[in-house]
């Protein structure tokens, strides 16, 4: 009987699999992720922005958000162009198969 070969190599694949999965605990990730920051001093500057600042970036946030919105709009109309010309070349060429 052939093919039970494949599927012990594919038990085998699979139970190695788990063990590696198991081996990488999440438990084990928060506690040393806890533990190094327990270990670091952090130090928070508590800074303020200026006017003049604030809105240097408000006027950056509004032309990359106008940027993002032409590219939207230039990527929808290139994907409905090409959804209209695709469906107009299949719709034409089944009028013209056709012999009335």
């Amino acid at each position: 009987m052939g093919g039970f070969g494949s599927m012990d190599a594919a038990n085998k694949s699979m139970k190695n699999n788990r063990s590696l999965l198991k081996k990488n605990s999440t438990w084990d990730k928060i506690k040393n992720y806890n533990s190094a920051l327990k270990n670091k001093q952090s130090k928070f500057a508590d800074k303020k922005a200026s006017s003049a600042q604030l809105s240097e970036i408000r006027e950056r946030s509004i032309k990359e958000n106008k940027r993002q919105i032409i590219k939207t709009v230039i990527k929808l109309i290139l994907v409905g162009t090409a959804i209209v010309v695709a469906w107009w070349l299949m719709t034409e060429n089944t009028i013209m198969n056709h012999n009335f």
